[in-house]
């Protein structure tokens, strides 16, 4: 919802979004009085995706772009799976291993990679612009541009940008990926460990042999904490191609793979998952912005005070001159009971129940615009009870349960009928009753069986 209203607030930047009916008839609804600034926003983004063309399809748009970025870094793990492996492969392409080529060929580039993190973090770039993540944001974009993907993605940044949780996200997402590049390069070298024999080899023209000794034992010194074994001075002076070796070099070099590739992202993924998610889950809105500010007084002033509204004293009027007959819009207009159909396949099978109840059958709800006229037709019309049918067959979604959100406060009483219970799959039946449960219907009021609310119905 967060990223919908965010999205919404840049969309009314272009002026292609009108919100004075929506705001009219949220300050009819005096169950919104008492709510919060952000419950107010909550509301009225709902409303508007029924009552606005260029709204109504930014939830869908958000729902696919979101889809699309994890097909997008899906994606992407997979290839850093294929390049760990490729250099794993490259570096062991030949039975005699040069020490210092395959060091660098395997934790080069992580060591590169948080070297520039460092940089960037120094230098005060905290976009996150330049990251690895940042190129599965724009891989984002272009995949779901047809669904404004550059618009969405452009609103999600600037929304996660306020909790100052972007920078933090974007570093976990690559840290994960490179993660994925250590675990298959470790992998893969286990594999070429396994099926061949390597000669351990160091190659240089312009160091010297004690500067390769010392190397070692530096690097070696971690691995041999946790019980790797590592080539003593000798043997890396010597570089003798024996059995016992030959096993030291492929621990150190694993070991060095383990403590020096996998451990650091594992510990830099753990806390920038932990800051991302901790400084989330106080997003909200910024209700200090100009945009917001401006909403909620528009919002709040629409409401009627409750102390101008003051009746007459009925037995003080008289009547000044012919009575005048009632309209259907007036409130002393006959109450009415009615029928939603919402998506439903065979529509045609309520007419005879509202027919012999005596009820009000409208038409069936299948796209905005049977929405839209549906409601202008109860804000006409005296209802005071609607019965709001669906097909448990379908599968829920989040328009289905905003629509039925403004027919709650539209009308004093709604029930609720999930049709073909029984022949639908248990999960999607199980979705419906969940998302009428958030609405406020508990599970014993969602009822299969039309006849009985329809009886009900006509006897009021």
């Amino acid at each position: 919802m967060l990223w919908l209203c965010e999205a919404i607030r840049q969309k009314e930047g272009t002026g292609s979004i009108d919100d004075t009916e929506v705001v009219a008839l949220m300050g009819r609804d005096n169950g919104l009085r008492d709510a919060t600034n952000e419950e107010l926003v909550f509301q009225r983004a709902d409303r508007l995706t029924l009552a606005n063309a260029v709204v109504s399809a930014l939830p869908k748009n958000i729902d696919i772009v979101f889809a699309y970025a994890g097909y997008a870094f899906i994606g992407l793990c997979f290839l850093a799976l294929i390049l760990g492996a490729s250099a794993a492969a490259s570096a062991f392409s030949r039975t005699t291993i040069n020490i210092a080529f395959v060091f660098l060929a395997l934790l080069g580039p992580h060591l590169l990679s948080l070297f520039w993190m460092v940089l960037l973090l120094f230098f005060g770039s905290r976009s996150g612009r330049l990251s690895l993540a940042n190129g599965w944001l724009w891989l984002s974009e272009r995949i779901g541009r047809r669904h404004d993907g550059v618009f969405l993605v452009e609103s999600l940044r600037t929304l996660v940008s306020r909790a100052d949780s972007l920078p933090w996200l974007l570093m976990g997402i690559s840290h994960f990926l490179w993660l994925l590049f250590a675990l298959s390069s470790i992998g893969f070298v286990h594999i070429f460990l396994g099926v061949e024999e390597y000669a351990f080899v160091w190659k240089t023209t312009t160091w010297s042999r004690q500067f390769f000794v010392r190397a070692v034992e530096i690097t070696g010194w971690a691995p041999a904490l946790i019980g790797f074994s590592v080539p003593s001075s000798d043997d890396v002076a010597t570089l003798k191609n024996v059995d016992s070796v030959r096993k030291a070099w492929a621990g150190w070099l694993l070991g060095s793979l383990w403590v020096y590739g996998v451990m650091p992202r594992l510990l830099l993924l753990g806390v920038s998952c932990w800051t991302a998610i901790s400084r989330l889950r106080v997003l909200t809105l910024d209700f200090s912005n100009p945009h917001y500010v401006v909403l909620l007084q528009r919002i709040r002033n629409a409401f009627t005070p409750l102390h101008d509204i003051v009746d007459p004293d009925p037995g003080n009027v008289e009547p000044t001159g012919r009575e005048l007959p009632s309209l259907p819009g007036s409130p002393s207009a006959q109450p009415i009971n009615a029928i939603i159909p919402y998506e439903l396949r065979d529509p045609a099978l309520l007419a005879s129940i509202a027919t012999g109840n005596h009820l009000t059958l409208f038409e069936n709800v299948v796209d905005h615009d049977s929405q839209s006229s549906t409601l202008t037709r109860i804000r006409r019309q005296s209802i005071q009870r609607i019965i709001f049918a669906c097909d448990s067959r379908n599968t829920a979604d989040r328009g289905a349960f905003q629509f039925l959100r403004i027919l709650k406060s539209l009308c004093p009483e709604v029930r609720v009928v999930l049709m073909h219970r029984d022949s639908a799959p248990p999960d999607k039946a199980a979705n419906w009753v969940a998302g009428f449960n958030e609405i406020g219907f508990a599970e014993s009021e969602v009822v299969s069986d039309l006849s009985s609310l329809a009886d009900g119905a006509s006897n009021l």
